[in-house]
């Protein structure tokens, strides 16, 4: 059942394997009487139940979070940080007995540590987000001296794997914020146990992580640090850089380092780094080559490991100093020396916000995010770790996520590709401009299969961040010949198979409509779809150009869209009866939607037949489509928008239309998808800004409770 299954299908599933393992634990006692059934062991019900997991470590942090994190109370959680500290120490001794092991004897050593910091990363990860919700009420946590939940949480700091290193100290930074008293403490702890076991790589790994953690976790604290700490950070740094050449067997680790902690170090601010600046900036120049000459010998020298502690150095070197210094940005997106067909993380982000019923991506703001991001296609989300990249141990966290989870090198690279390009397009040259449109164009066309969806899915990526960036700049398109190409680029892809290719096209139309600003051009734009949607009887190109209009609606608005307006809403209404596809109905019922918003009093001669099929599709399509009911939820809310103060009328029109909205606004409530209710009351919120005396607030308001 739960192969190829959506969202809905899971939940229900997931709820119904719950209660017959809550019922094989613990069955009626008449049951056990009449049948003489067995009852079944925890052990066994996660046993079975474990057989399912085909990526454990996610799914293992969702349950914790979902339980422990949340189903438990204060006392039950401390409870519970103590077992998960007990754990760690006790896998933590299993490890140390197998790296202190000489003698050679325990065979599947390295299969166990490796299999430990899976362990270990969802323990610490939970701990320290345990740790945070309780805040001063941690406190027994680390005073206690029985519990010891700081030494073990330090004792990982010197784990054979990165990964563990790192999760420990996030935990650590966790603490800290929790009990901002004992920030400096831990500082200095780190501190003096990095220059004791400087002949450590785990040690000046573990350790600098650590204090890299604090720092970044330092704008959490309202006291801050004594300022006298900032120099004791550069300090650190500049000895592990200056020694490490001094050991090829800690090049690596301290050169890593230290240059993690001036990194770190840069997120206190100008007012703690400006008196180390003169320092960091002879660091920084001395990592680098001075001249073409030494550029040239230092190319001619070195092996691999050589290579290895310099380019590492300059990476610390540039990510403490910069975000990103990228060349060859349309090579890297378009994969031109890249075999893999690596994609890009940020199209979802760059698509607008109302499309994600179209694309699943709604499954945002449910509680299951961090389980049901795997399954979306298109996205390297479900695969972020701290491993992938150290500086995001000290980063400031983005809104909405508990622990960093910064993508593979691969997928970063694209990004900041990406990302730059959106910057940099709206200053190059229309005739540079028109080349890259035209080299996209080819390389899609070069590109077979799996790979062509690849480079189009970047490709389009970096043309939404470049017509955004426009935008943002107040800047044109450029002359006829580029908004040509860009035009046959983006048109291509509202045929595309690809839901999410789609979108970003539609999305890129309004994006150039916006830009180009010119009645001619939009009018061309808008006829291309309606002759497509005229003559097209496949879901594909119906779903595509539909969103079309409703995108180049949303990006000019009622006035500069106003003479399609009729033909629009005329085809949209007929796409939204196709009983045939609830796909064909969600993209029309959007584009509506979108209409509606955009054309504000110019939508008032189409409201009647608008909201009669609304009505109509609410009876008539099964609940089981959920994304239908959602768009038809948004076309009500927008049709009372529309009608607005109106609605206070007695008149027998505005009394049908009213009846007529209220009517929808039951049904929708009734529904049992929560975001359809969430779009009732909404609605009924509407409704009783502009028509108070006709909303029954007492059955409301419980509903909201």
């Amino acid at each position: 059942a739960l192969e190829n299954s959506n969202y809905g299908v899971r939940v229900a599933v997931s709820k119904l394997l719950g209660a017959v393992m809550a019922t094989a634990l613990m069955p009626k006692q008449a049951t056990v009487m009449r049948q003489n059934v067995k009852r079944a062991t925890f052990d066994e019900v996660l046993e079975l139940m474990a057989t399912g997991f085909l990526r454990g470590g996610r799914c293992v942090s969702f349950i914790l979070r979902a339980t422990v994190g949340s189903l438990l109370g204060e006392k039950a959680q401390i409870a519970a940080a103590k077992e998960i500290c007990q754990a760690i120490g006790k896998q933590m001794k299993a490890v140390e007995a197998v790296v202190n092991d000489t003698s050679g004897e325990n065979k599947s050593g390295a299969a166990d540590i490796a299999a430990s910091q899976h362990v270990m990363v969802c323990a610490l990860q939970e701990l320290g987000s345990l740790v945070q919700s309780l805040n001063a009420t941690a406190s027994p946590l680390i005073q206690e001296a029985s519990i010891g939940l700081l030494e073990t949480v330090t004792s990982v700091l010197l784990h054979p794997s990165m990964a563990a290193r790192l999760a420990a100290a996030w935990c650590l930074r966790c603490v800290a914020v929790a009990l901002p008293f004992q920030l400096t403490p831990f500082l200095d702890r780190c501190a003096e146990r990095l220059n004791n076991l400087k002949t450590s790589p785990e040690a000046v790994s573990g350790y600098s992580f650590a204090m890299a953690a604090l720092l970044g976790g330092v704008h959490q604290c309202p006291l801050g640090i004594p300022h006298a700490k900032g120099k004791m950070v550069v300090s650190i740094a500049e000895d592990l850089l200056r020694t490490a050449a001094q050991n090829s067997r800690l090049s690596l680790q301290r050169t890593q380092a230290g240059w993690l902690l001036l990194g770190a170090l840069m997120t206190l601010g100008p007012s703690v780094v400006r008196y180390h600046l003169p320092k960091m900036l002879l660091l920084w120049r001395n990592v680098f080559p001075r001249s073409l000459k030494e550029l040239e010998a230092e190319k001619a020298r070195g092996d691999s490991f050589t290579w290895q502690v310099t380019l590492e150095g300059r990476a610390g070197a540039l990510c403490g100093s910069f975000n990103a210094l990228l060349r060859e940005l349309v090579a890297e997106f378009t994969l031109t020396d890249n075999s893999a067909n690596t994609t890009t993380s940020l199209l979802r982000s760059l698509c607008h916000y109302d499309d994600s019923v179209l694309l699943g991506s709604w499954l945002q703001e449910t509680d299951h995010k961090s389980i049901e991001d795997q399954l979306q296609p298109n996205s390297a989300s479900g695969s972020g770790a701290l491993e992938h990249d150290p500086s995001s141990i000290y980063i400031r966290i983005p809104a909405g996520e508990a622990v960093p989870g910064p993508l593979p090198l691969g997928v970063s690279v694209i990004d900041a590709s990406v990302a730059l390009f959106g910057v940099v397009f709206p200053h190059v040259s229309f005739k540079h401009r028109l080349q890259m449109l035209d080299h996209f164009a080819e390389c899609v066309k070069q590109a077979k299969g799996v790979r062509q969806q690849a480079v189009q899915l970047n490709i389009f990526t970096a043309v939404l961040s470049a017509l955004k960036g426009l935008a943002e700049n107040k800047s044109t398109l450029g002359p006829e010949e580029v908004r040509k190409s860009a035009l046959t680029l983006v048109m291509g892809a509202l045929d595309n198979p690809n839901p999410i290719l789609r979108c970003a096209a539609g999305e890129a139309l309004g994006r150039m409509a916006q830009v180009v600003g010119e009645a001619t051009f939009i009018a061309r734009m808008a006829q291309y779809s309606f002759d497509k949607l005229k003559s097209a009887r496949d879901v594909v190109s119906r779903t595509g150009h539909s969103l079309a209009l409703g995108c180049l609606h949303r990006y000019v608005g009622g006035i500069g869209s106003g003479q399609h307006l009729k033909t629009s809403v005329s085809i949209l209404l007929a796409l939204a009866q196709d009983g045939t596809s609830s796909e064909v109905q969600t993209w029309s019922l959007h584009s509506l939607a979108l209409i509606v918003d955009s054309s504000g009093p110019m939508y008032r001669g189409y409201v009647e037949p608008t909201l009669s099929l609304v009505l109509t599709l609410l009876l008539t399509v099964p609940p089981s489509h959920t994304e239908v009911h959602q768009c038809l939820g948004r076309c009500l809310g927008a049709i009372i928008t529309t009608v607005g103060p109106e609605l206070q009328g007695n008149g027998a029109t505005i009394s049908t239309i009213r009846s007529s909205c209220l009517v929808g606004c039951a049904i929708t409530q009734d529904h049992s998808d929560s975001l359809v209710q969430a779009a009732a009351i909404s609605c009924l919120q509407q409704l009783h800004m502009f028509a108070p005396r006709h909303v029954n607030l007492s059955s409301l308001v419980p509903s909201l409770c």
